[in-house]
C-alpha cells in the first residue's frame, strides 16, 4: 500500500471529523446545488440518463439533498456474485442496510436491475485540482472505472481539495470535481 496515500487518508479523515454539524449541512446543500447545476449543464437530468450514485457515509457530503426529484434515474453500487462492483437501479427509500465493500452502508435490494450508468457521482476523501481522486483504499471504484466510458464526477467539500495527490498507475482521474465552492 502506498504510504503517502495512507497518510493523506488519515489527514483527510481528521479534517472532515472536525467539521461542525451545521457546517456539514450548509456545505452539503451548496455542493448539491453545484452538482445540480453541472448535471443540468450536461443535460443529464433527463429520464434517458442513469446516474450512478452512492448513499453517503457519515463523513461524506449529503450530495442528494437538492436532487430528490430525480430518484427514478439513480443506480447505487452493489456487488455481483464475484464480489465486483456493479450498479443497481434503485430509489433512496428502497435501500437497505448491509455490509458491502467492507463497510456498513445502504445498498439496493438484491432483486434490483443491474445497469451501466451514463454518469457516475463518485465519493472521495479528497481530490486534486486536476481531478485525481483519493479513495478509501479498497480499490472498488478504481476497478470499476477501468472500463467505464461515461462521465466521472468526483464530489467532496472544498477544504478536501488539495494541490497534489500521490497517484499510482491504476488511479483514474475525474472529468469534473464538484464541491460546495465550485465546479472544476
Amino acid at each position: 500500500m502506498n504510504k503517502a496515500k495512507q497518510l493523506m487518508r488519515i489527514s483527510q479523515k481528521e479534517k472532515i471529523s472536525q467539521l461542525p454539524v451545521f457546517e456539514y449541512h450548509d456545505k452539503s446543500e451548496k455542493l448539491s446545488l453545484n452538482l445540480c447545476s453541472l448535471l443540468t449543464r450536461l443535460s443529464a437530468i433527463q429520464n434517458t440518463f442513469t446516474l450512478g450514485v452512492f448513499s453517503p457515509l457519515e463523513d461524506e457530503p449529503n450530495w442528494h439533498c437538492k436532487l430528490k426529484a430525480y430518484e427514478s434515474n439513480l443506480a447505487f453500487p452493489s456487488t455481483d456474485e464475484y464480489g465486483e462492483m456493479i450498479f443497481v437501479k434503485s430509489r433512496f427509500d428502497e435501500l437497505v442496510k448491509t455490509v458491502k465493500f467492507g463497510i456498513k452502508l445502504m445498498t439496493p435490494r438484491k432483486k434490483g436491475c443491474a445497469v451501466t450508468p451514463d454518469i457516475l457521482i463518485i465519493p472521495g476523501l479528497g481530490f486534486s485540482e486536476n481531478g485525481e481522486r483519493l479513495g478509501r483504499g479498497k480499490g472498488y471504484y478504481d476497478k470499476y472505472l477501468k472500463s467505464f466510458i461515461g462521465i466521472k464526477i468526483g464530489i467532496c467539500f472544498e477544504d478536501m481539495v488539495v494541490l497534489n495527490l500521490p497517484t499510482e498507475p491504476h488511479d483514474i482521474d475525474m472529468d469534473y470535481v464538484v464541491t460546495d465552492g465550485k465546479i472544476r
